[in-house]
């Protein structure tokens, strides 16, 4: 008999309760059904937890989808997600949310031949399997990865929106590689509220066949279980529902008596057209120009191996449009503030997404900003932000040369070091890895005491307050560098003579970004 699991019922989605410390898995509709009682969702993915966020929001827009600033009002003042409507949805579709179903199991293309299946550990980027590296998992190939229902089924809804491009087991008439997802580079961006049914509600644009690119055709613009199976074609999306949860890959799992599952086929799925316009379509995402003309002109802001996303948070606010192409749920969010809807002055962001070059993951991340909503109509605001983080690059700057220049002291006195070698040591003592952490914590206070003051014409104080995290953090990395230099006679004189002119160059940055004093007494 083939194992039965209904993502409706079944536990398998991991959210954090309010009054509670650790996450448990529940079904989708007690997801939904109890948005209120539930703080997030919570996968040590942060892929999984985007992807879960996307697949909620598919469901949200085809139950209760606003399709205009006052029905949204209405949906946001009922504080709860009417059950009635949610049942008769789920009921419609509930065989095709088995996981395992014989005809249309969820999020799967069936009639896939088991002879090209391969381990279950290619779904996950955090499971190794052949030639990946082991950055999240040491399981092996010849030790059989096996899965759950519902790990399975959170690997499979993450596979759709990251899957990385390449080479790609096909049939005969197949292409012989895959597209990579249109997220893979992407940081995604989830406004957050105090509870999941904020969260779903906040990050729920309008669905109407007028509003343009996002719903251009409302006819199909339907979630992956109401339509046919993904194929190996390239389309454009139907709109947001189907963007939602748009197939990538060709997926059919092959379960053990037990549920338990050990190999799946995976094959190419629907790619984007060339040329699609993706800064106009994707709500969760922000883009920018690229100064290359030989690419795409839209690129999206995404994560960089050692360097936090808040780092960019200008460009991820950006207002003007010949720059960037700010998230469109941002921009839907400041309109119903304007237009009365949204009685908040702030709310949180949460970006999801991972680093990677040609099929190599180096690193996945989940950040956390504060979003005072001033931000999203006040260009002026975001500028000053900018400006802050300019500070802060400049000092690295002066952190980096000085570093440096006391490692070719300590390796030859008067800059007679050979250049390389002073390089390795500037290098290896990586000022930089020590100073940037220190300001994630600064960052995020001074981004919320920022919005109120501005108004006020009282930012000094705020800059003030973040110029001195900005010395602080500098000087305890010049420190460690120097205290680690300080293992010999030349050491010594090096730290020593570069001690006070590493203070002087940091104080020569820092009064450049310094606020007038009629700023700070405003």
């Amino acid at each position: 008999m083939s194992p039965r699991f209904n993502l409706i019922a079944e536990p398998w989605i991991p959210v954090l309760w309010h009054g509670e410390s650790q996450t448990r898995e529940i079904s989708l509709r007690e997801a939904l059904a109890r948005a209120p009682d539930i703080v997030e969702i919570s996968d040590p993915s942060p892929l999984v937890t985007a992807a879960l966020y996307r697949l909620l929001l598919a469901i949200c827009h085809r139950v209760w989808g606003p399709e205009s600033e006052e029905s949204w009002g209405d949906l946001w003042a009922a504080e709860t997600f009417d059950t009635d409507d949610l049942d008769r949805y789920l009921e419609e579709w509930r065989s095709r949310f088995d996981l395992f179903d014989s005809e249309r199991p969820f999020y799967q293309a069936p009639g896939l031949p088991e002879s090209v299946a391969t381990t279950v550990a290619k779904l996950g980027h955090e499971l190794a399997s052949g030639n990946n590296p082991a950055l999240f998992d040491h399981s092996v190939d010849d030790v059989p990865v096996a899965l759950d229902p519902g790990g399975t089924a959170r690997l499979l809804v993450a596979l759709q929106g990251f899957a990385l491009g390449g080479l790609i087991t096909r049939l005969k008439g197949d292409p012989p590689s895959a597209e990579a997802s249109h997220l893979i580079k992407a940081a995604i961006q989830v406004v957050t509220g105090n509870n999941l049914f904020e969260t779903l509600v906040l990050n729920m644009l309008p669905v109407d066949e007028d509003t343009g690119p996002l719903n251009m055709n409302p006819a199909t613009n339907i979630p992956a279980w109401e339509s046919e199976p993904a194929k190996p074609e390239a389309r454009m999306p139907a709109g947001l529902v189907d963007l939602l949860t748009w197939q990538s890959r060709r997926v059919l799992l092959f379960p053990g008596a037990d549920g338990q599952v050990e190999r799946a086929a995976i094959m190419a799925g629907f790619s984007m057209p060339a040329g699609w316009s993706i800064e106009d379509m994707e709500p969760m995402v922000t883009f920018v120009l690229r100064e290359s003309r030989n690419q795409y002109p839209w690129a999206p802001v995404g994560f960089r191996p050692e360097q936090a996303l808040w780092r960019q948070s200008a460009t991820l606010l950006e207002h003007a449009k010949e720059r960037g192409r700010r998230a469109q749920a941002l921009s839907w969010l400041n309109t119903l503030r304007n237009a009365g809807y949204l009685d908040r002055d702030a709310v949180g962001l949460s970006l999801f997404g991972l680093a990677s070059d040609r099929a190599k993951i180096f690193l996945w991340r989940e950040e956390r900003l504060p979003l005072p909503l001033a931000y999203l109509e006040n260009p002026d605001l975001v500028a000053e932000l900018d400006k802050a983080v300019g500070a802060a690059r400049s000092t690295a700057t002066a952190l980096r040369r000085t570093t440096w220049s006391m490692a070719s002291e300590t390796l030859g006195p008067g800059g007679t070091a050979d250049r390389d070698r002073a390089s390795s040591l500037a290098d290896s003592l990586a000022p930089e890895r020590a100073y940037w952490p220190r300001l994630d914590e600064p960052f995020r206070r001074y981004m919320l005491d920022l919005a109120p003051s501005f108004a006020s014409d009282s930012a000094g104080t705020a800059g003030l307050q973040w110029l001195e995290a900005v010395r602080g953090a500098a000087t305890s990395a010049f420190e460690a560098a120097a205290t680690a230099i300080e293992t010999s006679s030349r050491g010594y004189r090096a730290a020593a003579l570069y001690r006070p002119r590493f203070q002087g160059e940091v104080r020569r940055v820092l009064n450049e970004f310094m606020p007038t004093q009629e700023e700070v007494t405003a």
